[in-house]
């Protein structure tokens, strides 16, 4: 939001001048072991315990941890990105570059930043309602000397304001951050130079051996000031002065009541161990809806009426993990009195549990030919219940058309799959598309998809007229296929408990010419094929970067041929450097898993050409 620009700015130009102060910076080696799994995650002594103790989330990221700096040095480093962003011909990034530089130090240097910003936590807290706020605070926190020209003094929390004010209650936003040997005090002088420059109004602050600016966001709706408070290699910046003070007030630290609920135990519950996470986030989705009833924002968007029990998901929490190679997890605690939780539960049961009862996927997977651009897997319950919720969307007089997707009940599982098409059989570079239907009424199904498809033909004038043509194939079975005269088109051939439909003939045929030592199961490792054949899965998807960067080569070549004047253009986003980033990536590995209360979304990198174990 841009009442919040200000909060940017501040850190942002903060951590480009404290560059003044970093130097000398050493690197360390990476853990030769890290365990991959921990039951529960410890955040004990860190930034987080500095935190307001009522914050609803936090966004905890450690720089300095061994597994963020063996991923600065892996093929899926940012590191790139960052040294594209220092050649951009800006006035910030010129100071920025030309500061450093001086200093002799390198703006590449990826080992900089994780020295600067060694550990930091973000965090978001109810503010204090104007109308209870008391009515003095201490001032020692104030110190008027050294305010700029027209600056005013700093307004307490608890000036007079109407309290039926739109801005009666703002969440205090913040970030506590601290580095290795920086000294963060260092870059005051800086700072205050920056914006008495840029003409902003600020004041100096001071706090128990702390010092800082008060800096006035000049804004008429959310926080007026933002606060920024360092002692040494630790600093703060919030846009509520007690959030700010509260780190260097001492004494026992204990982490904010969040952490130490029952729900962030069951929402963090399997996330990637302590070892090898360096990311960890938190956000009480109950206590953000409760406090959005009082912020104008709100009301401007006409969700003020909402109930927290009106949401499907009561909280969410994220680790970002690098072991052998990158990790994310994603977790969504489920409200089950909500009326989206039925979206994931089957007569009682969860997606998971009905699953594990029916017959293993894995005649689709096993179908799907080698080197796949793309592969993704929906259990059939999962179909069922995105039908029944059309069903309860569409007016009485349209469901006869909600029947047309009665197949879809009798789908276990769909699993699509997107290859680059093969020479001559596209001129564009479109991918193939390949679903593959386990079912046991495969007839059944066949049949209603060719109703469905030939009155779909039917309703273009470009595709009006287009017939059901037979093929008989080697292996006796009959492809049936229905054609546009541009080529494009729906094929269908049956197989054994799996109904196979295709938008190109090749594509249908690889299919049945599968075996199980020449698909794409036998490219998996052990790891990424049981992710994506185990039946309890809600969903599983899989992306070849290799095959993305030969489809973005293709793309290439026939932007070089119809549109030259673009070359330059082309060749600096799709340059062989980046096409080859794109193939070391690997391929990314995911699922969507439903257990008991949580959803859960986990994902990790299989590198290229690994060996098959």
């Amino acid at each position: 939001m841009r009442r919040y620009r200000l909060f940017t700015y501040l850190l942002t130009t903060l951590l480009m001048l404290t560059f003044s102060a970093c130097g000398g910076c050493s690197k360390e080696e990476a853990p030769k072991k890290a365990v991959v799994k921990e039951e529960k995650v410890s955040l004990d002594g860190s930034l987080v315990e500095l935190i307001p103790d009522n914050s609803f989330a936090f966004l905890y990221w450690q720089g300095g941890h061994p597994a963020y700096k063996k991923l600065l040095n892996s093929p899926w480093s940012s590191g790139g990105e960052f040294a594209e962003l220092m050649k951009k011909n800006t006035p910030q990034v010129k100071q920025f570059v030309s500061m450093i530089k001086a200093l002799g130090l390198d703006p590449e240097d990826q080992e900089i930043w994780t020295r600067l910003f060694s550990e930091a936590v973000f965090f978001a807290a109810p503010g204090i309602p104007v109308a209870e706020a008391p009515a003095e605070q201490a001032d020692d926190s104030l110190a008027s000397p050294g305010a700029s020209p027209g600056a005013s003094p700093v307004a307490s929390p608890g000036a007079a304001e109407p309290a039926g004010s739109p801005d009666n209650v703002v969440p205090a936003l913040g970030v506590v951050f601290k580095s290795e040997g920086v000294e963060f005090g260092k870059a005051i002088g800086s700072l205050e130079d920056q914006l008495k420059a840029e003409g902003r109004e600020f004041e100096k602050i001071t706090h128990k051996g702390a010092s800082g600016l008060r800096v006035s966001t000049g804004e008429v709706a959310g926080p007026r000031d933002f606060y920024f408070l360092c002692e040494g290699p630790r600093a703060v910046i919030s846009s509520q002065l007690e959030a700010a003070q509260r780190v260097f007030d001492g004494g026992e630290t204990k982490l904010p009541e969040i952490v130490v609920s029952e729900k962030f135990d069951k929402a963090t519950k399997g996330m990637p161990g302590n070892a090898i996470r360096f990311v960890t986030g938190y956000a009480d989705l109950k206590i953000l809806t409760e406090l959005s009833k009082d912020m104008a924002v709100v009301d401007s968007q006409g969700l003020a009426g909402l109930q927290s029990e009106d949401f499907a998901f009561r909280s969410v929490a994220i680790g970002l993990a690098m072991d052998e190679t990158p990790e994310t997890s994603v977790r969504l605690l489920l409200n089950p009195n909500s009326p989206g939780a039925e979206f994931f539960t089957v007569s009682g049961e969860t997606l998971a549990a009905a699953a594990a009862k029916a017959k293993p996927a894995s005649r689709g997977l096993n179908a799907v030919p080698k080197k796949p651009l793309s592969f993704v897997s929906l259990n059939g319950q999962l179909l069922k219940n995105v039908k029944k919720l059309l069903a309860s969307k569409v007016p009485p007089e349209k469901a006869a058309e909600l029947q047309k997707l009665a197949f879809l009940d009798s789908i276990q599982q769909l699993s699509i799959s997107t290859r680059i098409a093969q020479g001559g059989v596209s001129f564009f570079p479109v991918p193939d598309v390949l679903l593959l239907m386990e079912t046991e009424a495969v007839d059944s199904v066949a049949e209603q998809i060719e109703i469905l498809a030939k009155e779909m033909s039917a309703a273009s004038p470009s595709t009006a007229g287009m017939q059901w043509t037979e093929k008989q194939l080697e292996g006796g079975q009959t492809l049936k296929s229905l054609v546009s005269p541009m080529g494009f088109g729906l094929f269908l051939v049956k197989s054994k408990g799996l109904l196979i439909a295709a938008s190109t003939e090749a594509q249908a045929t690889a299919a049945l010419a599968v075996t199980e030592k020449n698909g794409f199961a036998s490219s998996l490792t052990t790891r990424s094929r049981n992710l994506v054949s185990e039946a309890d899965r809600v969903s599983t998807f899989y992306i070849d970067f290799s095959e993305v960067a030969s489809l973005l080569k293709k793309v290439k070549g026939l932007m070089a041929m119809y549109a030259p004047q673009n070359k330059n253009e082309v060749d600096a986003l799709l340059s062989a450097e980046s096409l080859e980033n794109y193939r070391k990536m690997g391929a990314l590995v995911g699922s969507l898993d439903k257990n008991e209360e949580v959803l859960s979304i986990d994902t990790f990198y299989q590198k290229p050409a690994e060996k098959v174990s």
